[in-house]
């Protein structure tokens, strides 16, 4: 199926981006901060609300017992409401060089148990994992639509912004070199974007291939006409200027017949062989499409990835670990494929996710809608220092109901850090400015060297 123009449109209008925002900035609105745009940053939306209790357990797992009483690692055994991790399935990097890890975290064995590799543990003691406790806001909003909003927005609580933080750091940075195509690619759920607000051109697509075939219907227009009319035709000019890009830099083979166009030089990954380096499935193919893109010196400086199924209100106990098995496969795979193209030097990854689970469990063997969590970066060691930053929120006094233990927030966790600070170090990586958030915020000290 081809994009028309009225598709195109059309298609803009309902997802609340266009498929290409045209890019205008005036030059008083200018700061003076020159974003390196050599570099890129992957964002990994863990959507529905990732439980980080289950994903980075306190390094001291007292009270977390006792919150969550502990499953039964025989799965015959009938334990269904028991989310605890078992204690043989919790790992430790064990690195007397990275020994805040110990200190702080233990990890769930499916970031580390793999097949000939032991994943985030040796991201961890190759210098290039940062994990990031206590993630969140004050007076935080558990609905999923306003959570990611306000992540996305990089907002209060309390206010609502119609512009992306990411959309806002951009207009503020110098312009962009002509070799920028877009500001961003989203490989998945383009509804979520950090650079909502216009001014941005933003690609929404699979990935480069399908970019391409869909837009062949397209042509480069000349501007003319109204000026809703002009605007609709500069769409569609970036959009023919994305898809030539990608057929000089891909080797597009226009179809024959009744065939298929191709792609022929999309980059490809030793090793990359059934699920050795990429897990089955969408998310391991949004991994592997994004790494195709920045090895192949596509001008993209910011592509989004999501993986999905986090809001396990019932049975989550093997459900999220399959999910974080395939995110650590992923994401390993991802900064596999970074490292043998020589580009892991330029990039950052880092997860999100609009909240995270509560403390205990409920009676179906769920969570439901919390507060703060851990997230974590992945980036070479040139860049990251790596670690865990922060401090594990408090999980309260056992002996008390959570709703009435005032070291909880209504019951729930009470972040230990500003998750404003969190997306300061992104810019920080990508040379843009952080003064945007309100309050003012600096980004994780240390986390980045200079």
């Amino acid at each position: 199926m081809r994009l028309s123009r009225r598709d195109l449109l059309r298609s803009a209008l309902a997802a609340g981006v266009a498929t290409m925002f045209p890019y205008q900035l005036s030059a008083a609105g200018a700061l003076d901060t020159a974003g390196d745009y050599d570099r890129y940053l992957i964002l990994v939306e863990l959507d529905g609300g990732n439980d980080g209790l289950n994903m980075f357990t306190p390094a001291d797992t007292t009270v977390y017992y006792q919150r969550r009483e502990v499953r039964n690692p025989d799965p015959n055994s009938s334990n269904g409401v028991k989310l605890g991790i078992p204690p043989s399935k919790l790992r430790q990097v064990g690195s007397t060089g990275h020994a805040s890890f110990d200190a702080k975290i233990k990890m769930n064995w499916n970031l580390v148990d793999g097949t000939g590799s032991n994943r985030l543990k040796d991201l961890a003691t190759q210098g290039e994992l940062a994990v990031v406790l206590g993630l969140g806001m004050a007076d935080p909003s558990r609905s999923h639509f306003r959570g990611i909003d306000i992540w996305n927005t990089g907002s209060i609580s309390t206010a609502t912004l119609n512009t992306g933080w990411l959309q806002r750091a951009l207009s503020a940075g110098d312009p962009r070199p002509s070799t920028i195509k877009a500001e961003a690619a989203l490989l998945s759920r383009p509804t979520s974007n950090p650079l909502v607000g216009g001014n941005m051109r933003v690609l929404s697509m699979r990935n480069a291939e399908d970019f391409v075939k869909q837009s062949q219907g397209l042509v480069d227009p000349s501007l003319t006409g109204t000026a809703a009319r002009q605007h609709v035709l500069n769409i569609q000019k970036q959009v023919v200027g994305a898809r030539t890009q990608f057929e000089t830099q891909f080797g597009w083979v226009p179809p024959i017949g009744d065939g298929s166009g191709r792609l022929t030089t999309l980059p490809t990954f030793s090793g990359d062989t059934g699920e050795s380096m990429f897990p089955a499935g969408d998310f391991g193919n949004q991994c592997r499409w994004a790494a195709q893109l920045i090895a192949g010196g596509v001008g993209v400086p910011v592509i989004k990835i999501r993986i999905g199924g986090f809001d396990n209100h019932s049975s989550q106990y093997d459900k999220h670990n399959d999910l974080l098995a395939q995110l650590a496969h992923g994401l390993t795979g991802l900064r596999n494929a970074l490292q043998q193209k020589g580009k892991l030097t330029q990039s950052l990854i880092m997860t999100y996710s609009e909240f995270g689970r509560r403390i205990e469990g409920n009676n179906s063997g769920g969570t439901d809608h919390g507060t703060a969590a851990p997230h974590f970066m992945i980036g070479h060691s040139d860049n990251l220092n790596s670690g865990v930053y922060g401090t594990y929120p408090s999980l309260g006094n056992p002996a008390v109901a959570t709703w009435g233990d005032p070291a909880l927030f209504q019951g729930d966790f009470i972040a230990t850090m500003q998750f404003h600070q969190y997306l300061a170090t992104a810019l920080n990586f990508l040379g843009l400015p952080h003064t945007q958030f309100s309050p003012a915020t600096t980004p994780i000290a240390g986390l980045l060297k200079e």
